[in-house]
Formats: C-alpha cells, sequence, structure tokens
C-alpha cells in the first residue's frame, strides 16, 4: 500500500512537470553586436523558467552554427558564465545562444553577437603625474591606426584608479572600449585602429573616478 501512494505521487508530480510550459532562456550581455575586450568574457543571461532541467550555451563564428567552437552547460539559475581561455581568438565576430530543456520539451534563445577586440595597453612611463590629462591622438586624421595617450595621477588612498577608455561614434553609441581596467599611476598609449568603421568623426572618453575629458578624432580613408 505505501509503495503505491509513492508510485502514485510520482506520477503526480512527474505529469504536472510534463504539462508545465518553458520559457525559453534568453542572453542579456555582451550587448548584441557589441565589442568585448576580453579573450575569457562573461556571457550572462536569465534563466527563463525555473523548471527547465538544465541550458547549455553554444557559441559559434557563424550565426547558422555550423561551426561552434563550444558548447556547455551554464549554472542555474541565472548569472554570468565566463569563458574558458584558448577558445575565442582576437578580432572576430562570434555568435552565441542558449537551449534550455524541460520535461515539455526543448526551448532556444534568440542568437546573439560580439566582436572580440582585445586592445594591447603601453605604460610608458611609470612617473607618476600630478593630474589626469586626456591627450590628443596621434596621427589626427588618420587611416585607419591611431594612438591615444593618457595620464593616471598617484591615487592619494593608496589605491588603483579604475579605468575606462571608450571610443563613439558621432550618435553616441560607443563602438568600442579600449581600455577598462585598474591601473596604477602613470603614461599610458592605446592603440586604435579604424579598419572596420567608414571615415567620419569619433570621439573618445577617458572616465577615472571624478575624471571625464572627451576629444574627437578624425578618421579619414
Amino acid at each position: 500500500m505505501k509503495k503505491n501512494i509513492v508510485l502514485f505521487f510520482f506520477l503526480l508530480i512527474t505529469e504536472f512537470a510534463t504539462a508545465q510550459p518553458c520559457t525559453a532562456p534568453f542572453p542579456y550581455a555582451p550587448v548584441n553586436g557589441f565589442n568585448v575586450s576580453s579573450l575569457t568574457p562573461m556571457l550572462c543571461y536569465n534563466w527563463g523558467s525555473a523548471n527547465l532541467l538544465y541550458v547549455i550555451v553554444y557559441v559559434a563564428t557563424d550565426s547558422m552554427f555550423s561551426n561552434t567552437v563550444y558548447f556547455h552547460s551554464v549554472p542555474f539559475p541565472e548569472g554570468c558564465y565566463t569563458l574558458p581561455s584558448e577558445i575565442l581568438i582576437n578580432n572576430t565576430w562570434y555568435w552565441w545562444k542558449l537551449k534550455g530543456t524541460c520535461y515539455s520539451g526543448t526551448y532556444s534563445s534568440g542568437v546573439y553577437n560580439f566582436y572580440t577586440s582585445v586592445t594591447s595597453i603601453m605604460n610608458i612611463s611609470t612617473k607618476a603625474a600630478e593630474i589626469f590629462s586626456l591627450k590628443q591622438n596621434f596621427p589626427n586624421p588618420f587611416n585607419p591606426v591611431t594612438n591615444i595617450r593618457f595620464d593616471v595621477p598617484s591615487n592619494l588612498t593608496g589605491k588603483f584608479y579604475q579605468v575606462k577608455l571608450s571610443v563613439f561614434n558621432t550618435l553616441g553609441k560607443t563602438i568600442q572600449l579600449l581600455v577598462n581596467k585598474r591601473l596604477n599611476a602613470g603614461s599610458y598609449e592605446v592603440e586604435f585602429s579604424g579598419s572596420r568603421f567608414a571615415s567620419g568623426m569619433y570621439f573618445y572618453k577617458l572616465e577615472a573616478g571624478s575624471f571625464v575629458d572627451t576629444k574627437r578624432m578624425i578618421l579619414l580613408k
């Protein structure tokens, strides 16, 4: 009798779970079509339905996923998953999606893409500057490569500054994140390539603590 009761409840729970519809998981970062400045980026997502059994992330070099370079189960129920090293290469478009499975079937997210753009940053001087400073890029106009220098002063609290250097177009859309890391005091130089972009005016902005400065540059092909 006891076994029959246990079996009855097991079948009831299984039937209930099977009947529940699932919602496809969905990615939300990196922003679709955006550049990533790391070859081990974090892919952030929402699990979708709580009754999903598991979710797999797929990464490919084409939107049809005919050349899938990586797939792996991701944690429940939501969060960010860091891609392991030696999967992605620099200056390459990648497409990714999530596929969730529950008792009622398998559900796929939309397809998102990102571009790997890892920029090397050169510390040209360890001498502490007195103030933050963003220099005019050189050469300017440029085709297709230019250099951007900036100074980071000593932090009186003894901590590093979180420094962000980004490039955006005349519509205010960020097209490339050149630097986003903690830096010691000193002078730095970063190379920006406009090979993927059309001729025109662009802006670059340095942000660190309360400091913000923006300059413009001309890409002339």
